[in-house]
């Protein structure tokens, strides 16, 4: 999978900036509907420790003994940072300086396999169990959170990074004299 959006990314980026492969005299009109289709160009790959827990709000205002619902799962967490190539919008091939907008770096995926994870319950809830609706809405809390978190470190400059060097050392392999990011 990996490999096909390798292939997938550098053939779209070939397309893009095919321009810089001719000639001054021969010109190519590339519109970017004709690539709307192709994936992302993920530039940070990130696993990282997930805790998930069932939040107070759960168990209402029920604060008697055995009626408090309690889970706390432990695991990893799969994070795919980077450019989604369809939003490189502005672009221009001048005499073999390329000069490319990048948009700004998201978060492609976010993914874990509850069935690596360690589970935890304190047993304080006999008479309120905790549910399958509990258990999605603790799980979209804590990636939620996650994603807060990775938006305000640096992770996403590091992201932008990667994508410029690696879109740089495509187009200069492919041609281009200069590449310059707006």
């Amino acid at each position: 999978m990996k490999k096909m959006l390798t292939a997938m990314t550098v053939l779209v980026l070939a397309l893009l900036l095919s321009g810089c492969l001719f000639s001054k005299k021969e010109e190519v009109t590339l519109g970017l509907p004709d690539i709307r289709e192709v994936a992302s160009l993920v530039s940070v790959s990130l696993i990282t420790d997930l805790v998930v827990a069932i939040p107070p709000e759960a168990s209402g205002s029920w604060n008697l003994p055995f009626m408090k619902k309690s889970y706390l799962a432990v695991g990893e967490a799969e994070i795919l940072i980077g450019i989604d190539v369809n939003k490189i919008e502005e672009y221009k091939v001048n005499d073999g300086v390329v000069t490319v907008k990048l948009p700004e770096p998201e978060i492609i995926k976010k993914s874990f396999d509850p069935e690596k994870w360690t589970y935890w319950d304190d047993g304080t809830g006999i008479f309120r169990k905790v549910s399958p609706k509990d258990v999605h809405k603790a799980e979209a809390i804590a990636l939620q959170q996650l994603e807060d978190k990775l938006r305000r470190s640096e992770v996403m400059e590091v992201a932008h990074s990667n994508a410029k060097r690696t879109i740089e050392k495509f187009l200069l392999q492919s041609g281009a004299r200069e590449v310059l990011f707006e």
